[in-house]
């Protein structure tokens, strides 16, 4: 059986394909070089670019024919140049020297813009309109250079503008092309003459052929020139050599502009045929939007950029990621597994179950019963000895020894099983997974691990560092081979993290798993750390891992491929670290989206040569990891513009805010352009963050409301390596208050605060005083009250029941002797009328219902009208109709009440008199009271107070009592009038 396929082989020609030499060396149809282009749909303002720098901050100057653009690696803006009559118009070049100036052409005038000065802006004469500018060069002694394609040469020194001088015969105008060598001499290349600067001109150095060559500097030495479409190279020692020319172009193919980048690759620019790589003596056309190519430069990091007519402007570096795409290779298909054996020959099983070969860069579909014995291939694999294991659908193994398969039957099953993936372990014993088992020996000493999880089939396995075997089966269970049994192993930390997608053993004594949800898990020293997206990796779907030469892990997974260095997964796995930096490779690639395929295993490899190749469901994906971890420029990161309350704020070194922000956004930028979209911006502000914050894709810091005082706002970015800003960009921010939020109004405030609080306390306290005297008064006024009470009753209730019980005793003393009591009895009677009247007094003065001046008036009118009509004297009333609601109170209601009645006693008593009148008028603030009569009067003049009696004393010290007063006047035969005024009372 084995000398049937070996036969087979041979007969196809596998066996001997490295003997052939007749065939052509195939290389990958993908280019090696990709390019994004910036066009007028991204903001360019015009497609034609015809000039490009970089500015003095990293930004990308774009001059074009309808504006100078500036992109800050992000954003792509126009810069305004309206005030030199320019917004709007084409612009034909643009140049940073290295004093931070930005030099700009526009309308026949260099324009120097210089922050902090005046705008400089020197004529440069009569040009034809479209004439083109083909270099703006600036020498070691600062002098700028700018040169016209077949037309003068200027110099710019000290501010001034002048014309280069040239040799006698060559015309001002010869020139069409201009560089600087590698030893800062300036030269010119124009109509069959290479001129050098020397003596304050420039002089013809050599006769050339052909007609508007063009030249560029070489790094070692010399120049490159590019006339037509052929490539020459210029020495002082060689003189000029042809060294190539284009194939395949069109007539009228001429070169447009020469650069040497860094690495020494030369770029050939042509008008009609593109841009060309010279690079180990071979030219290769690299793709762009448009070919006419204007311009070549190449910015800090390396990036070699491309101004065309009419494809805008684009960015070139070469690609690290590709798809196969090799002839008769298995393009767009799904790989299962494969593996790179010792001779340098790739095995590849297919998700359908065909077996790919590729040997020296040629691929071989091998047909299963026809090249190889088995029928499906599920997974293959590489032994330490160089065999090549093949694991098939039908319950056996396939082992390819370098000269024959060999056939190896496998323990049998009572159901069919697949074998998905397959390991080799240190002592050369193969592993692999069989359905729910874990297989391990060599052909006919195979044993057998059973896994108890109802029978779900094992799609990875893997070694720690101590060489014992690893499992992971599809329902997310994790097992290990402990003392002859499979064992579940559970860890509180991947909790979630769904199943085990693969394992990779690194040289730390470290095993790695890529986890369905749970990104990457760490197993080292027992212990399980968890790396995912919260920290920075590109997505917590790990599907493939792999090391690449530089110690860098990549991985691939439901999003795509990242790469991200071993230290920094430990720095974060170890709690050094919050954050990792991963780097994203695909459709910025220029490839599809990129799923990578799970289930089986090897499914990712890197190669002797160094290349990494995974399996995705588009295809099998290479990459080149040389390429990542060479950008050691560490991205200069600034704040490009400032919007507060949704108005644009002038962004300068420190920034005074109005009160009121509300919101503020401020973008940030940070010139990297090798691969932006793995750039990252990071802010914070101050006084406001306690960490440093992601900016995310759109690279602004979003803040809500800030209170009045000082900020800084601080920016720095890591480019695509990992590598950070050497400094953070600031931006000092001052938010003005309103004026009750100055330190004045809030000192003044808290002084009237303290104020008022002094003032309410001493108010309070006084009022706490008050409301005590007034609860000490009311209890004295009832106390005095009661004792008023107690003196009426006793003086007058008292007094009267004393001469009842005398009348009664003396009439019943006279009936006793005989004699008819009448006198006794009409004086008891009397008296007895007295009693209830002072009692009905006493009761209505004590009556809460008469506190008020109503019931009062009421009362002492009618007490008036029955003393004067039993005293037979006409009475007069003069009371208000509508009384007017006044509390009074009980104490003040008596005295009235007892003026009045002793102010009438007395004209009863004395006065003699016919009528009384009684006249009562509330005032506003008091009382007046009015008591007159008709009788005889008497001299007040002549009559001292104590001759007066004791009614009317009584008057007059109620009066005060009350803080009244009491006015008698009165007029012989004429009557008396006596005027009581008193004030309100106190409610």
């Amino acid at each position: 059986m084995r000398y049937f396929w070996h036969s087979c082989l041979v007969g196809m020609g596998l066996v001997g394909l490295v003997c052939q030499t007749t065939m052509t060396s195939l290389h990958a149809v993908e280019a090696a070089w990709i390019h994004h282009a910036w066009q007028t749909d991204d903001g360019l303002p015009n497609n034609d670019v015809v000039c490009l720098s970089q500015a003095a901050d990293g930004a990308m100057m774009f001059a074009t024919r309808g504006g100078l653009a500036r992109l800050d690696g992000l954003r792509l803006g126009m810069i305004d140049l309206a005030p030199h009559g320019t917004s709007g118009l084409a612009v034909a070049g643009g140049f940073t020297t290295r004093d931070g100036c930005l030099w700009v052409i526009v309308n026949k005038v260099l324009v120097r813009f210089k922050k902090g000065e005046q705008d400089l802006a020197l004529p440069l004469g009569d040009l034809r309109f479209d004439a083109r500018v083909v270099a703006m060069v600036e020498d070691a002694e600062g002098v700028l250079w700018i040169g016209y394609e077949n037309g003068p040469i200027f110099r710019v020194v000290n501010e001034r503008l002048e014309q280069a001088p040239v040799e006698e015969g060559m015309g001002l105008s010869f020139a069409s092309s201009l560089t600087m060598d590698n030893q800062g001499e300036m030269w010119a290349a124009g109509h069959k003459s290479l001129a050098k600067w020397r003596n304050g001109r420039f002089e013809r150095v050599l006769e050339i052929p052909g007609d508007r060559p063009v030249i560029c500097a070489a790094k070692q030495g010399g120049l490159w020139m590019g006339i037509g479409e052929k490539l020459f190279a210029y020495s002082t020692r060689d003189g000029l050599v042809e060294l190539a020319d284009l194939t395949g172009y069109s007539p009228g193919t001429r070169a447009s502009s020469l650069y040497e980048d860094r690495t020494g690759r030369l770029w050939f620019g042509t008008f009609g045929y593109g841009l060309h790589c010279w690079e180990d003596g071979d030219f290769r056309r690299v793709n762009l939007p448009n070919q006419d190519v204007w311009w070549l430069s190449e910015d800090r990091e390396g990036n070699v950029w491309v101004g065309t007519g009419g494809g805008g402007a684009c960015r070139l570096r070469q690609r690290v990621l590709s798809m196969l795409n090799e002839p008769d290779a298995p393009v767009q298909q799904t790989a299962r597994a494969f593996c790179e054996d010792q001779r340098g020959d790739v095995w590849v099983a297919l998700q359908t179950g065909e077996l790919f070969l590729r040997r020296d860069r040629r691929w071989k579909h091998l047909i299963a019963g026809l090249h190889w014995p088995g029928k499906l291939a599920t997974s293959v694999t590489v032994g330490r000895n160089g065999d090549v294991w093949i694991a098939t659908s039908e319950q056996s193994l396939v082992r390819w020894n370098g000269e024959v398969f060999e056939t190896h039957g496998l323990p049998k099953k009572e159901s069919p099983t697949r074998i998905r993936a397959m390991s080799v372990a240190r002592d050369g014993k193969l592993w692999f997974g069989r359905g729910d088992a874990v297989v391990c020996g060599l052909p006919g000493q195979w044993t057998t691990y059973v896994i108890d999880n109802g029978g779900v089939e094992v799609q990875a396995i893997g070694h720690d560092q101590s060489d014992r075997v690893w499992a992971a089966t599809q329902n997310g269970g994790l097992y290990r081979l402990e003392k002859g049994r499979m064992v579940f192993q559970r860890f509180a930390e991947m909790k979630g993290a769904g199943p085990v997608r693969v394992f990779l053993t690194t040289r730390d004594g470290a095993m790695w798993m890529g986890t369905a949800r749970g990104g990457l898990a760490r197993l080292k020293d027992g212990k399980v750390a968890m790396v995912n997206a919260s920290h920075g990796l590109w997505s917590n779907a790990v599907s493939q891992l792999v090391l690449d030469q530089q110690g860098r892990l990549w991985g691939a997974g439901d999003r795509g491929i990242f790469a991200v260095s071993l230290s920094s997964l430990n720095a974060v796995a170890d709690g050094r670290a919050v954050k990792v930096h991963a780097s994203a490779y695909g459709r910025n690639e220029g490839v599809p989206s990129i799923q990578a395929n799970n289930g089986y295993q090897p499914n990712a490899m890197a190669m002797a040569s160094g290349r990494l190749w995974f399996a995705s469901r588009s295809g099998i994906v290479m990459a080149d990891p040389t390429l990542p971890g060479t950008n050691l420029i560490p991205p200069p990161v600034s704040i490009e513009g400032l919007r507060v309350n949704g108005r644009e704020v002038p962004v300068q070194l420190s920034v005074a805010l109005q009160p009121g922000v509300n919101t503020l956004r401020a973008d940030l930028a940070a010139m990297s352009y090798v691969a932006p979209q793995s750039v990252t911006v990071w802010y914070r502000m101050d006084g406001v963050d306690d960490d440093w914050i992601d900016s995310g894709a759109t690279r602004t810091a979003t803040y809500g409301s800030l209170r009045p005082g000082h900020y800084q706002l601080r920016a720095r970015a890591t480019n695509n390596d990992g590598l950070s800003s050497r400094r953070d960009a600031t931006l000092s921010l001052q938010v003005l208050p309103f004026f009750w939020q100055t330190l004045w109004f809030q000192l003044g405030l808290g002084g009237l605060f303290f104020l008022v609080t002094a003032v309410t306390a001493y108010r309070y306290s006084k009022l706490r005083t008050r409301r005590q005297t007034e609860a000490f008064k009311r209890e004295a006024d009832i106390q005095r009250e009661r004792a008023r009470i107690a003196r009426d009753m006793h003086d007058q209730i008292g007094a009267s029941l004393t001469q009842i019980a005398l009348l009664a005793e003396l009439a019943d003393h006279e009936q006793s002797a005989g004699q008819a009591p009448k006198e006794q009895l009409r004086q008891l009677a009397e008296t007895s009328r007295e009693a209830v009247t002072h009692l009905d007094e006493i009761v209505w003065a004590v009556n809460p219902r008469h506190d008020n001046l109503s019931s009062l008036l009421e009362y002492v009118g009618q007490k008036a009208v029955q003393m004067f009509d039993a005293a037979g004297i006409r009475c007069r009333l003069e009371l208000p109709d509508n009384v007017a609601e006044r509390p009074l109170n009980a104490d003040f209601r008596h005295h009235y009440f007892l003026m009045i009645q002793e102010a009438q006693n007395n004209a009863a008593k004395h006065s003699g008199a016919s009528e009384i009148t009684l006249s009562v008028q509330p005032k506003p603030h008091h009382l007046l009271s009015v008591l007159s009569d008709n009788g005889r009067g008497f001299d007040d003049h002549s009559i001292a107070l104590d001759s007066l009696g004791n009614g009317l004393k009584n008057l007059t010290a109620r009066a005060a009592a009350l803080k009244g007063n009491c006015e008698i006047v009165s007029i012989p035969g004429t009557g008396t009038t006596i005027t009581i005024t008193l004030p309100w009372p106190k409610s």
